[in-house]
Parts: C-alpha cells; structure tokens; sequence
C-alpha cells in the first residue's frame, strides 16, 4: 500500500524537540495508561478490532493502524501529524529492512560462490604439481570452474539489478501523490489475467488494495445470532475470542472427518471476532475453506446456540427515480419477480429491496423515490448496472451504493447523523440557530456550518471545500468508488471511472 506525506519538514532554525529517556517515559505511561507491555499494546489493538485474534501483525500492518487513527479519530493537528509521521517513518524502515534483506542474500550467494571456486581452484594446484597430463586435467578444470563462476555472477548481477529497478519502481509507485485514483477505463483490454489471483503482480496500487478487500471477503463469514438466545457469546474478551475460535476449528473438523476422514487442517478458521452486538465474525484461511465451513454450517452452527445462522453477503444498488404512488411494494416478494422477469435478470437475483426514506416522510403529490435493492452475488447486481432497467414500465437510473461522507441533519456537522448528535440545531442554508431549512427566509444569506463565517455558500452545497476534502479522502480509503461495476473474476468489471480534471 503505497502513500504519501503532504508534510512540510521543519527549517534548520527550528529547535529540536526535547525527547524524555525511556525510563522516565515509561513511569509516566505506567501512571497514566495501562498499555505498559508489547502484550498489552497487543490486546489493546485485538480488543479494538484493528487486528483479529490470532492474527499476526507486522511493521506495515501497524503503519496502517496508525494512518487509520489520524483519519478517523478526531484528535488535535500536532497529535495527528505526529501519528502520521511516525507511520510513514515505520513504512520507510520496513522497505529499508527488505532492500537490506534482499542485499544480504545476493552478497551471501556470491561468497558461496567464491568459496566453491576457491576449493576447486586448490584442487587443481595439486593437479599440477602431479604429471604432465594430470596437469592438463586440471587446466580444463580450472577453466571450466573460472567459466561457471563468471556465468553465476553474471546471474547474479542481473537479479541484482532486476531487484533494484522493482524495488526503484515501488518506491516510485509510493511518492504518487494521488496513489488511490485508478486510470483510464481500461474495459478496452484484452487482456485474460484475473485480477483476483494473489499472483498477478501488475495491478495497480488502488487495484491491489481494492483485490485485497474482495479476497479478504471471500474469507470472510458472518455470522448472525438472536439477541434474545441464551446460548450465544455474552462476552468480547480476547480470551473468550480465541476460545470461540477454537471451538469452532475443532467443531468444523469433527464435521469434515465424517466424509473425509484424512482431513487435518487446524488453521482453517485463522482468526473470529465477537461485535458489539454480539454476531460473530470469522475469516478463514483460504476461500476454499470458507465454501467449506459453509457447507458444513447446520451442524456447526447448533454447538454455538439454536439462531446461529450465517449472513448472506449483499451486494447494493440504488434505483433512482423509481414510481411511488403506484402498486409497486419493494416488501412484496412478487415486485421484486416482476422486476427480474420484466428485464430478463436471472431469477432470485434479487434478495430484498427498501425505500431509501420512510413513505411517511414523503411530500404529499411525490410521484417518484430512491430504491435500495440488495443482490445476492456481484454478477446479479452487474447484470443491473450494464442493462436498461425499468420499474412498472418506468425507465429508472442504477447506480451504487458509494461511499460518502456522513453529515447529521441536525447541526450539519460531519462524522455522525441525527439520532446520535447532542449539538444545537442548526440551518443548513444560512447557519442560523434559531430556526430550520424549512423555516429560512428567502434572504437569508448562505452560510456553511463546516467553512464558518467567511462562507458564501451553504451546508449542503457540494461546492464545500470541506465536503470536497472528505469524498477525496473516503475514494483514498475505498478505491471502489471509482469503479463502474462490483470487481469479480472477470477483468471487465474493474473498468474505472475517468478521472475528473483538476
């Protein structure tokens, strides 16, 4: 994963920072924290979700954790340039580690290599010293030796040079500033790689991460249990974590050896986590194993409690503009039919459909609304997104379900919506903390809670330098964004969008 720091260095005439020794650092994070330990750092980062149980983490792991925090935690400037800083130091270290590595190895290659010429070369001194033709012997030895040595270099001069230049090339690949944005649309290619095998190594960084999320998820089961069960987890430690983890390895190998008595593979399920709503999340080690335990599930899922069941995986659009004020009932299982039927998708493509707002908070003569429809596999919702697609007769836009920034309603401020917010309410026209949009004078003068005073436009507008600053950063953070359909094994569907001009 590649990035890159917008940070401006510090002038010489700057003081350098007074640093505490590591001992009086300790006694004051031992007074103030209880993170004192490597195991307690550990725990403390399983217990937040940042790294599953079981699951091992490493230099570049932890340099996303903290890239994740300065994004999503709302901390003050110096603290989160701070953070950044020190993740993007932790990047640089780990790719100075591999370049040392990758140097070590050719170096110690070549040492192994002189010192079998080395033993081959006394061998044919003592050759000489012996009669004329053993003399000769040895010569056509010694030449052979001098020619396979000067072929091994020669080889390893090239690998050496091959690893520099891929290594010159990631490096440049991480000082792009604007590394997320995918290219072109390449639906054009002809070419018949897939894009979701681990070994494709000419994805870009944007399709890389975007492959690593769908291979990550067809890892990934999730399992749904009744709050009102009584056999389900009642606790999220990291011990009860691992347990679960346990449980559910050994329970899938009972169920496995029935039909396959050879079967011996107790990493299969490499890592669960209990939610806050106590569902369960589990990720396998490979997909095989995932379709494995799906396959197995009923009689795995009744040792954790009798409403375990596994969540099937959606896949989401948006219909715009799609008649309201008809018979049309997104609830009604014979709609959804009618739609795959009037439009020639397969059959049970579909598995639940909703109203994006509540009928009841409707204008009263609204003829149309927006649709969510849920899919059950990424091809059934692309069949939808390439077709022209019509609702009781009706031409409706089809579009995904993006990422977009969160703004509450209420007092127009980003990161949580209105059931959760505290704040004073606030207009989203003008600002003002006396009435609501629906109230504002037709002369109020716009005004954008996020921009402040200075503003001249309002808190919807999507004009907004801050509104702006967050969809570019969520399309950093989820590079989908950018894609026209949902990415499966077929390369035409990671056609990407174009990219706007600056």
């Amino acid at each position: 994963m590649g990035r890159t720091s917008q940070e401006q260095a510090p002038s010489t005439s700057q003081a350098q920072a007074q640093l505490l020794p590591r001992s009086e650092s300790s006694a004051v994070i031992s007074a103030t924290s209880p993170i004192t330990s490597p195991i307690d750092a550990q725990k403390w980062i399983e217990t937040r979700g940042y790294i599953l149980a079981g699951e091992q983490y490493s230099r570049p792991k932890l340099a996303d954790i903290l890239f994740t925090l300065a994004v999503e935690a709302k901390i003050p400037a110096d603290v989160k340039n701070a953070i950044l800083a020190v993740a993007f130091l932790i990047e640089d270290t780990a790719e100075e580690d591999f370049a040392s590595s990758l140097s070590s190895k050719i170096i110690s290659k070549i040492d192994e290599s002189l010192s079998s010429i080395n033993n081959e070369l006394d061998s044919a001194k003592k050759f000489l010293t012996a009669t004329m033709s053993q003399q000769a012997e040895a010569t056509i030895s010694l030449q052979k030796a001098v020619d396979s040595f000067t072929s091994d270099v020669s080889k390893l001069t090239l690998a050496s040079s091959k690893a520099t230049e891929t290594l010159d090339k990631h490096q440049q690949q991480l000082s792009e500033v604007d590394w997320p944005r995918l290219g072109a649309s390449n639906a054009g290619s002809h070419t018949t790689r897939n894009p979701l095998n681990p070994n494709t190594f000419s994805l870009s960084p944007a399709e890389a991460k975007v492959q690593h999320r769908v291979i990550l998820a067809a890892k990934q089961i999730y399992v749904s249990i009744d709050p009102n069960d009584e056999g389900g987890p009642t606790s999220r430690s990291i011990e009860d974590q691992r347990q679960l983890r346990d449980n559910l390895s050994n329970w899938l190998t009972e169920e496995v050896r029935i039909e396959s008595p050879d079967f011996n593979n107790p990493r299969a399920i490499c890592g669960v986590k209990i939610l806050k709503n106590f569902d369960v999340l589990i990720e396998t080690d490979t997909k095989a194993s995932t379709e494995l335990f799906k396959k197995h599930a009923p009689n795995i899922l009744i040792n954790l409690c009798p409403s375990a069941h596994i969540r099937p995986r959606n896949y989401v659009l948006i219909f715009k503009f799609v008649p309201c004020a008809g018979r049309f009932n997104p609830y009604d299982e014979g709609s959804l039919q009618e739609i795959e039927s009037d439009n020639g998708a397969p059959s049970n493509s579909i598995s639940s459909a909703s109203w994006c707002k509540r009928p009841d908070l409707r204008s009263p003569n609204q003829q149309t609304a927006n649709l969510k429809v849920c899919f059950m596999t990424p091809e059934g919702a692309n069949f939808f997104l390439k077709e022209h697609i019509r609702v009781q007769g009706e031409l409706v836009n089809v579009c995904m379900d993006l990422h977009i920034p969160t703004r509450c309603n209420q007092c127009q401020e980003y990161g949580h919506i209105r059931a959760n917010c505290i704040n004073q309410e606030r207009c989203a026209n003008c600002a003002g903390v006396d009435h609501s949009i629906g109230n504002c004078r037709i002369g109020n003068k716009p005004k954008c809670v996020s921009c402040g005073e200075s503003s001249d436009h309002s808190s919807v507008s999507l004009s907004c330098p801050v509104f702006k600053a967050k969809c570019e950063d969520i399309n950093a953070r989820f590079p989908e964004n950018s894609l026209l359909y949902f990415p499966t094994s077929d390369w035409a569907t990671w056609s990407s969008l174009p990219i706007n001009p600056p």
